[in-house]
């Protein structure tokens, strides 16, 4: 009886999971106004760069952890043949004792730890913009599941 419960617990979380997905999907969009001087628009072009620098700083972030994640898991890999191999010469060595070694796979690397973290450049990027005397002003979008 426990274990039916469990499973019917477990089916409406993932049911209220699913309604979750279904709903709307909203976004922050940004409206900047400019600067009225022409320092405060070169400023503003120091802005754009150091945002387009934390952006391509977190890809090159992504770029190394996938690096990484596949170097594990070439060495994952290479112990598991090397296992593998230790135990077809014990099995040859004696059939009677040693059961068949299955042969291994190379796993796929965890890829889904790699990802690129700009969550702060835009944020930065819109303290910079108003720093140099622009003005930013933000509002939720619904793009997606909306209701009309």
């Amino acid at each position: 009886m426990g274990k039916l419960r469990l499973l019917g617990a477990m089916g409406a979380v993932i049911s209220a999971l699913a309604l979750a997905a279904c709903g709307p999907v909203i976004e922050t969009h940004y409206d900047f106004q400019p600067p009225v001087s022409e320092a405060g628009m070169q400023c503003i072009q120091l802005c754009q760069q150091g945002k387009q620098f934390c952006e391509q700083a977190a890809r090159d972030e992504e770029r190394q952890c996938r690096r990484e994640q596949d170097r594990k898991a070439d060495r994952d890999y290479k112990k598991a043949m090397d296992d593998y191999i230790v135990a077809l010469k014990l099995r040859a060595a004696d059939p009677t004792k040693y059961a068949e070694p299955k042969e291994p796979k190379r796993e796929q690397p965890y890829y889904y730890m790699c990802r690129a973290d700009t969550s702060q450049c835009q944020p930065n990027f819109n303290q910079c913009y108003s720093a140099c005397g622009g003005k930013v002003t933000s509002r939720q979008v619904c793009v997606s599941n909306c209701d009309q």
